[in-house]
């Protein structure tokens, strides 16, 4: 069981040797086409947060109504899977959830937790295409 940031830290690069470090601690990887940031949580130590790019709004013609929709999608999380879509400064629509780090005892429900995510981004990127 993962009980700091450093024990989860080396499941991460274990279980996916292309993840970047920098600064800070701060955990960038890549599978498929989905891009997460895994970010320690400073005031909580038993706490990271998950931080996917799901699309950038600029490219969708109706980037407001899709906005709407990604509200809705937060409603009691029935279009995440319990994380949170947000938008950026950066008019990029993400999806981002806190998670502590002893849920992730082993290398299968971390790959099964990415998963997840990635499901919800892709599902959000062919939401998004209806808006284009």
């Amino acid at each position: 069981m993962n009980t700091d940031y450093a024990e989860f830290s080396r499941l991460v690069r274990e279980s996916y040797p292309d993840t970047v470090e920098s600064n800070g601690g701060v955990l960038s990887l890549t599978f498929d086409t989905v891009s997460l940031s895994i970010i320690p949580v400073p005031a909580d130590p038993n706490a990271v947060l998950f931080r996917l790019r799901v699309l950038d709004l600029r490219g969708l013609a109706r980037p407001f109504e899709f906005a709407l929709a990604a509200l809705k999608g937060n409603f009691f999380w029935s279009g995440t899977s319990g994380a949170t879509l947000s938008v950026g400064k950066d008019n990029i629509l993400y999806l981002t959830e806190r998670r502590y780090l002893n849920e992730f005892p082993n290398a299968q429900i971390l790959e099964n937790c990415f998963e997840e995510y990635a499901r919800s981004v892709n599902d959000w990127r062919m939401r998004g295409q209806t808006y284009a």
